[in-house]
């Protein structure tokens, strides 16, 4: 599986992008900005599946959710603040990972998509 990852801040997308090479996935990324998400979503190849941090260097992440939606591509949230229902509402099939969050929470995750929703 190629998981994207769209994280700002370094540690935290390189240990992400480390367990995810671990448990064998391919990754993309990790990503800093919504203007390189949104290419590597435009450039392709597309991602099976996402993990995208809410806040990147203060730009909310909503045109990166929007097209991973767009494409069918589940994805989670990421986020070190408190539950956003506006967001979780626009986004009803998205899920959400707390910060800090471990290996095995991310292993959870993905086991947790719906791998078969993108279109081939």
């Amino acid at each position: 599986m190629i998981v994207m990852v769209v994280e700002d801040e370094f540690f935290i997308g390189r240990e992400t992008s480390d367990s995810l090479l671990a448990m064998g996935h391919s990754v993309l990324g990790p990503i800093g900005t919504v203007d390189e998400a949104l290419r590597a979503l435009a450039d392709g190849p597309l991602p099976d599946a996402a993990i995208v941090d809410i806040n990147l260097r203060g730009v909310c992440s909503l045109a990166v959710a929007e097209e991973l939606k767009r494409h069918r591509i589940p994805f989670a949230f990421t986020t070190g603040y408190g539950d956003d229902p506006g967001l979780q509402r626009r986004f009803e099939a998205a899920l959400w990972l707390r910060k800090p969050y471990s290996e095995l929470q991310i292993r959870g995750l993905l086991a947790s998509m719906d791998e078969g929703t993108r279109p081939s």
